[in-house]
């Protein structure tokens, strides 16, 4: 008698249990959902950046404690990147400096100017008179390009993407490499315009001869 009063006391304590937690998940359930105000979620989204990015910062720099040459080799590079990109030449500095290489070159009489110089002047004029130049630019320098049309033809031949100047392609019609503010290519070409080689040929075959004389001599004395 006894376990069995035991036993329904038992069976009723449960069911009672469980109604009330059946009517707790439904009250839950049934309640509105609870409405975070719009300061409050920026507050947690901002306070949530800023530990990830103080944590970020301090792993940085303990990791730049741990290796210091590997830290001066990045730092320098992104320096040293930094500084090309700023004085990287446009193409405005590019027809700049050939404008000055050509008045350079018209100031000089025809007997003591270089032809070398003077062809590869008139060479990138009648390229950019054409209208075919374009310039490509790699971030810390850029390079100038002969393309094969002015922008403003427009037949079949300029406009098929097919028939386009390929990257490979483009590589091989560069006019000129620009860094630092400044178009190595045309500054070389123009490093002696004022000199003639042809101007005096005797002396031009004397050097040779010279030349030859020691090119003998040094095959005989090896």
């Amino acid at each position: 008698m006894f376990n069995s009063r035991r036993l329904i006391s038992l069976k009723h304590i449960w069911r009672r249990m469980s109604s009330e937690a059946a009517e707790v998940a439904k009250t839950a359930e049934e309640a509105p959902p609870v409405k975070v105000p719009l300061k409050k979620r920026i507050e947690f989204y901002l306070k949530q950046i800023y530990y990830d990015y103080r944590e970020a910062l301090i792993e940085t720099g303990q990791s730049m404690k741990e290796k210091p040459v590997k830290t001066g080799v990045i730092l320098s590079t992104l320096v040293l990147c930094r500084y090309l990109s700023k004085h990287n030449p446009s193409e405005g500095s590019f027809h700049d400096q050939l404008v000055r290489h050509r008045q350079d070159l018209m100031l000089l009489g025809g007997p003591i100017r270089n032809p070398e110089s003077d062809n590869h002047i008139q060479t990138i004029a009648q390229q950019c008179n054409a209208g075919v130049l374009r310039r490509f630019s790699l971030g810390v320098c850029s390079v100038m390009w002969e393309d094969r049309f002015d922008p403003a033809v427009n037949n079949y031949e300029a406009r098929c993407k097919d028939l386009s100047v390929g990257w490979v392609e483009m590589w091989s019609r560069v006019v000129d490499f620009g860094i630092l503010d400044r178009w190595t290519w045309m500054e070389m070409a123009m490093m002696d315009y004022d000199i003639n080689p042809t101007e005096w040929p005797q002396d031009e075959a004397q050097e040779k001869k010279w030349q030859r004389y020691l090119k003998e001599w040094m095959n005989a004395k090896k």
